[in-house]
């Protein structure tokens, strides 16, 4: 499977940051790191943006949305992660604002970091998410 294959395919528990850096370098190298009807990159979990990406995902056929990806770098230096109490106040942002489309949140160590993480949220079912009155 490429890294592509596996970031959607494997389980949670097999997901690492060596496949997400196989992940950029595959889509750098394709010119293909973006946003997509699939892919979200998130640099901070601020704002509703997240939740509307969760929330769209849901809605279709699902997707992975990434926090912690700043698209101003490249390589594995785009993986600069998030903190845990970040990771922590994400999840319960989307418990709150998704109650019936809660994603799976996966938390992937970043190396060489004080405690941070990428964090991967997954929506593979489709089923209508509603964020503040709006259907995504």
């Amino acid at each position: 499977m490429t890294a592509y294959e596996d970031l959607f395919e494997l389980p949670a528990s097999r997901l690492d940051f060596d496949l997400l850096v196989r992940f950029v370098a595959t889509a750098e190298d394709a010119n293909a790191l973006a946003e997509s009807k699939v892919v979200e990159l998130k640099l901070k979990p601020s704002d509703r943006k997240i939740s509307e990406a969760v929330a769209a995902f849901s809605n279709t056929d699902g997707g992975v949305v990434l926090v912690g990806v700043d698209e101003a770098k490249r390589g594995a230096e785009r993986l600069v992660g998030i903190s845990a109490q970040q990771q922590d106040g994400l999840v319960a942002q989307l418990h709150s604002l998704l109650p019936d489309a809660m994603p799976e949140v996966v938390a992937i160590a970043v190396p060489d970091t004080e405690g941070q993480r990428m964090t991967g949220s997954t929506e593979c079912q489709s089923r209508n998410a509603i964020v503040d009155s709006a259907t995504y």
